[in-house]
């Protein structure tokens, strides 16, 4: 599921920076990603980063939303 941002511009977030959301721990939002839920993008020269870019969380976060709804 992972791939390149769009742009070399669009905003990459860590998981600890989208932590601390209601119901959103970073142990929650790994297990998102885990289950592919959320798409990420790999970062550093090892390529063990993570990051997760804008677009990735609000699509995220709509789905959430829409399915407690």
């Amino acid at each position: 599921m992972s791939h390149e941002p769009k742009t070399p511009t669009q905003r990459i977030h860590s998981v600890r920076e989208l932590a601390g959301g209601p119901g959103l721990s970073e142990k929650s939002i790994r297990r998102e990603i885990a289950a592919g839920n959320i798409e990420i993008v790999r970062l550093g020269p090892g390529k063990r980063r993570i990051g997760i870019t804008h677009d990735a969380w609000e699509r995220y976060l709509k789905q959430r939303s829409s399915a407690r709804s």
